[in-house]
């Protein structure tokens, strides 16, 4: 059975011009270079890849590759800034995102569009059962697992609330630096992320633990972003003192989850 994309490759003619178009964009680049004769991007969990082709190799028009991206107008004031003529401001369109198209130096046709309503959950509801949900809910830390576009990990503990199939983290108001914070650069770089919650007993047939995979976003404001704190607030009483509202938090959309032990048991 087909999963997913990979990645997709353009050709280009010019790999220097191709790499600073796509650069000024915000595509992060994770192998090869303005001189190289392979370049790849990481766009989420697949890639963008560049491939040069000699002068005489011509093509026709192709197709269109679709990005979802956090902000499509925001993204069209950047290209607009670079220099980049998109074919049309953002519009919304009747299948239900809001898009903007925009060519690559080759002619290669992008469109960056977004959801303008975030479709129902494909998380199923046997997905997360209901001694999982139990279990997770009784816990009042997790530990998150991010790593950076190398694949470097880094485990944190969590404060968290569970609602449906996103598992919502937020920043608390401690003197660090928030767009500094690692766990949110390496999202920004890999959106895969994990979390476990667990229960540990000096009777090992008490032990267990539950652990959510999937993509994380980022949010910063919105009304998403504004009950997310509120749950978080109603959970941990300590988060009331705090002035959060303005700080981002981290929504772990639920793909999978995989348990072990005695789920049961309050713990």
């Amino acid at each position: 059975m087909i999963e997913s994309i990979s990645a997709v490759t353009l050709a280009t003619h010019d790999m220097a011009r191709a790499v600073r178009f796509y650069r000024a964009l915000g595509f992060a680049i994770i192998a090869g270079g303005e001189t190289a004769d392979f370049t790849s991007f990481r766009v989420g969990t697949g890639y963008l890849n560049l491939i040069a082709a000699p002068p005489e190799r011509r093509w026709a028009w192709w197709g269109r590759v679709i990005f979802h991206v956090a902000d499509v107008d925001a993204l069209y004031a950047r290209a607009r800034a670079e220099g980049f003529q998109p074919q049309a401001a953002p519009r919304d369109a009747p299948w239900g995102e809001r898009f903007f198209h925009l060519s690559d130096p080759d002619g290669h046709e992008l469109s960056f569009a977004r959801p303008l309503s975030r479709p129902e959950s494909p998380v199923q509801p046997s997905l997360l059962s209901q001694s999982e949900r139990h279990f997770i809910e009784q816990r009042r830390v997790a530990h998150l697992a991010t790593a950076d576009r190398a694949g470097e990990p880094h485990l944190v503990p969590v404060c968290f609330a569970l609602a449906g199939a996103t598992l919502y983290i937020t920043i608390d108001e401690k003197p660090k630096r928030r767009n500094g914070l690692k766990r949110l650069r390496n999202i920004a770089e890999n959106p895969s992320v994990a979390v476990t919650a667990d229960h540990y007993d000096e009777d090992w047939t008490k032990l267990g633990w539950v652990m959510l995979r999937g993509r994380a976003e980022i949010l910063a404001q919105g009304a998403e972003h504004d009950e997310a704190q509120e749950r978080l607030r109603a959970r941990y009483p300590q988060l009331r003192a705090m002035a959060i509202a303005e700080l981002p938090v981290i929504a772990l959309r639920i793909a999978r989850v995989t348990s072990w032990g005695r789920l049961a048991e309050p713990g």
